[in-house]
């Protein structure tokens, strides 16, 4: 193959290719190196396209490699100047590489179209995947529940999603095995809608319980469709089951209160109202139309509806309420009348709220009407009763009565004020205190009422008048201000009482006074003296036992002195006299006189009174007594025992001597019951226990003596402390107490209480600490 240049037919260059036999030549020649790198290239292209590499790798290097070698013998012709001749070889090589370009353009698109199709399979099967998945999680966020049956109703496949929820496996629900899992009462209807879609072939929806893996039972709305073939007969049946349990508690919910809002509408006459703002359309309820004696055929829509109802006496005022309401002047709470195209006017309490767009503009208003009607109508007969007791109750009052207005007009008064103000039956009526009293005090009671209302509050006023005959009268006025619902004040009401009686019999008192304080002080000073008295008494009366402890303290030391003296005279008749023996004589016997001595200073303090209050210490007190009369209880066998903290201070101002009185009464009082218990239980040892302590706040010393001798009867301890009571019989005197409880409350400010404890009394004296 190749193109043959004869030696002979040396031409230029450029004169070679215009020659017309040439030139048709050389253009075949570079059509077929064209078609060759074509060839070439295309056989590139199918390396990718048909995976296999050896073979059209060679095709293109041995068609690249012709079309090189052509184009380098080409411009070597041209640049020889030798002329191109064509022969058969160079037609076959041509019509060679046009079948070969045709040959591989067909493979390369055959291949293009087997991937076109792949790629069209590839693109549909990643689309069925993604709607599977899609499916997949629509059911999963749904909870839906999807199942498959063949054409005649039969689950023939397992249903992952059923199962899932029932807890049921494919043996169990293969066929109709799924009933089982719906609640006995809905088994039947279902069985019956089912089996009569798959007879029709026709949609099929119904609601059923069905029971959830952990037997409790779950609303669900199920539904089913068919899926036909292209003959019309049915393939299977696909469907889903929907889980409503909340759906159908919201709808019961909802039912219910919306059964309980029309039972409280009917039975409370309570209408309901939507007024869209922007389109002027009123929707009302049917009893809101029952309310304005409205039907549906007579109901114009609109406001208009609403504001024709109303009483034309109202009209103006509830419009402008309303427009206020719209521009957020105030609420919408309001009460007003409505005429019903009868004439029946009814009473109607509205409420309602204003809805706004985000720039503030209202576009629709809604709320409630109800009648109050009855409630009017019982409250002008309460208003109408009220008023007719309160008149017949300040006609009977016998003070004057009334009671006023905010203008200071009287609205009701009594026939006790019409006398004052010499005024007959009905004439006072609207009338102010400057119609009926003089100026002066008309001008008095008009600033009392403006103080009263101003200040909300009661007043009470001592002021007089005279009446018709001259005579001056003294009353004591009540003011109270008078408040609507709301609390404003709208009034005033007063009663005066007639004080001039009073007043007569509190100068007679004064002067009663003046001479009474003179008679309390001379009888409080025979008072205070009769106790003295009383006080002194009871000592006297225990002076007889006192001269009898005198007795026994000075007993041994008279016998001591006598003992000295008749060792005297021995000591002088043996001649043992000297000065050693005289000092110790009368030092001896000195000591004894000093005792006697102390033993009367003793007692004597004891029996002065005490002039006035002084501080004493209560221990100190309690320790000197027992120093003097200890013996008294010796004798009777009865120990007693004092206790009180080292540190309690125990100073208290008072009677020193009179609460010696009084601790030795109580002390007697105890040795007595003491020794007659014994009389029937000669075993009793006898125990008086005696404690001195303070209370918490360190504000009052406690005294308190305890004793085993059997204790008070009940039916004595409320007298123990009566005048001249006793239980001693000819014995007592019945002042011991008494003047002790005079002395401990009276004199010096205390407490004296006594009680039962085990086995005996306790006495209590509290007196203040300083």
């Amino acid at each position: 193959m190749g193109v043959r240049v004869p030696p002979s037919a040396y031409i230029y260059p450029s004169a070679l290719l215009f020659k017309r036999g040439t030139m048709i030549t050389s253009i075949i020649y570079l059509l077929s190196i064209g078609l060759q790198l074509s060839v070439g290239l295309y056989a590139l292209s199918l390396i990718r396209l048909t995976g296999r590499k050896t073979a059209w790798i060679l095709i293109s290097a041995a068609m690249l490699l012709m079309a090189f070698r052509r184009i380098v013998l080409f411009f070597y012709i041209l640049s020889a100047g030798r002329q191109m001749s064509m022969d058969v070889s160079e037609l076959i090589a041509f019509t060679i590489s046009c079948l070969m370009l045709l040959g591989v353009h067909f493979i390369r698109e055959y291949f293009f179209s087997i991937n076109a199709a792949d790629a069209k399979r590839r693109l549909a099967e990643e689309a069925l995947i993604a709607s599977e998945m899609r499916l997949k999680s629509y059911i999963n966020i749904t909870g839906q529940i999807i199942w498959v049956t063949n054409a005649e109703g039969e689950v023939v496949e397992d249903m992952p999603s059923f199962k899932k929820f029932s807890g049921q496996d494919y043996e169990e629900v293969k066929g109709s095995g799924w009933v089982k899992a719906l609640h006995p009462d809905d088994v039947e209807h279902t069985m019956q809608v089912w089996k009569k879609a798959v007879t029709e072939k026709n949609f099929y929806e119904i609601e059923y319980r069905m029971r959830r893996h952990d037997g409790v039972y779950r609303d669900f709305l199920a539904r089913g469709f068919p899926v036909f073939r292209k003959d019309g007969s049915i393939l299977e049946w696909i469907g889903s089951c929907t889980d409503i349990t909340e759906r159908k508690q919201a709808e019961q919910e909802l039912l219910s209160v919306k059964q309980r809002l029309e039972l409280a509408t009917r039975s409370a006459n309570l209408g309901i109202w939507d007024w869209d703002v922007t389109n002027n359309i009123m929707t009302w309820d049917d009893q809101m139309l029952t309310l304005y004696g409205l039907t549906w055929e007579t109901f114009p829509g609109g406001v208009e509806a609403w504001m024709n109802g109303l009483h034309p006496d109202d009209r103006d005022t509830i419009v402008e309420e309303c427009n206020a309401a719209l521009k957020g002047e105030k609420e919408w709470d309001t009460e007003f009348r409505v005429l019903h195209p009868n004439g029946t006017v009814k009473h109607i309490k509205a409420n309602g709220m204003v809805i706004r767009n985000s720039e503030g503009t209202p576009v629709r208003m809604l709320g409630t009407n109800y009648d109050i009607t009855e409630r009017k109508l019982k409250e002008k007969k309460e208003q109408y009763r009220s008023y007719t007791m309160l008149s017949t109750l300040i006609d009977n009052v016998p003070d004057l009565a009334w009671i006023k207005d905010r203008e200071g007009r009287f609205i009701i008064d009594n026939e006790a004020h019409r006398v004052a103000a010499n005024m007959p039956a009905n004439a006072i009526t609207g009338k102010t205190d400057f119609d009926i009293w003089p100026w002066d005090l008309a001008e008095r009671h008009t600033a009392d009422d403006q103080a009263v209302m101003a200040a909300g509050v009661r007043k009470h006023i001592e002021e007089s008048y005279v009446d018709a005959n001259g005579r001056l009268h003294f009353i004591e006025t009540i003011k109270t201000p008078v408040k609507d619902e709301n609390g404003e004040v709208i009034g005033t009401v007063g009663i005066a009482h007639d004080i001039t009686e009073r007043k007569r019999m509190e100068e007679e008192l004064k002067e009663l006074n003046r001479t009474l304080e003179e008679r309390v002080a001379l009888e409080t000073n025979r008072r205070l003296t009769q106790e003295h008295l009383l006080i002194q008494q009871s000592k006297m009366a225990s002076m007889g036992e006192m001269i009898g402890l005198i007795a026994h303290q000075w007993k041994q030391p008279i016998n001591s002195v006598g003992i000295t003296i008749q060792d005297l005279k021995d000591a002088y008749t043996y001649g043992e006299v000297d000065d050693k023996y005289i000092e110790n004589i009368v030092v001896s016997t000195m000591r004894q006189i000093d005792f006697m001595s102390k033993t009367i200073d003793d007692f004597r303090n004891f029996f002065i009174p005490s002039k006035e209050k002084v501080l004493f210490d209560v221990k100190a007190a309690v320790d000197e007594l027992l120093s003097i009369f200890m013996h008294i209880f010796i004798k009777s066998t009865i120990d007693i025992s004092v206790k009180a903290g080292q540190d309690v201070l125990i100073s208290t101002l008072g009677y020193p001597n009179e609460f010696k009185q009084v601790l030795l009464n109580i002390l007697n009082n105890s040795k007595d019951a003491i020794i007659t218990r014994r009389e029937n239980a000669h075993e009793i040892q006898g125990i008086i226990e005696i404690n001195i302590t303070y209370t918490e706040d360190k504000s009052q010393v406690i005294v308190s003596v305890r004793d085993n001798g059997g204790g008070i009867p009940d039916g004595v301890l409320e007298k123990i402390f009566e005048p001249f009571f006793t239980t001693k019989g000819t014995e007592g005197t019945g002042i011991g107490l008494y003047m002790s409880k005079t002395i401990i409350e009276t004199n010096m400010g205390g407490s004296l209480t006594v009680g039962n404890v085990d086995g005996g009394a306790e006495v209590v004296i509290t007196l203040g600490l300083t």
